[in-house]
């Protein structure tokens, strides 16, 4: 936020989104799966996940059955 961006009123609170930050000495992807491991054992994370495929970029749009 902004200086200003949010007036708060006396007795009135702000609640921020969550903030997870990691640090690793294996680079990208070592910071990478310590926030998976981390996302993982949070109570409310589905142990079966749907899989989603991405072809945009791939096919410029064009979601063409053949293509595909």
């Amino acid at each position: 936020l902004l200086p200003g961006e949010i007036a708060l009123r006396p007795g009135e609170e702000y609640s921020t989104p969550w903030v997870m930050v990691t640090a690793s000495r294996h680079g990208l992807d070592g910071a990478a799966a310590s926030m998976h491991e981390w996302e993982r054992a949070l109570p409310a994370h589905p142990v079966v996940q749907p899989v989603t495929l991405n072809v945009w970029e791939g096919v410029q749009f064009d979601h063409d059955f053949g293509k595909l």
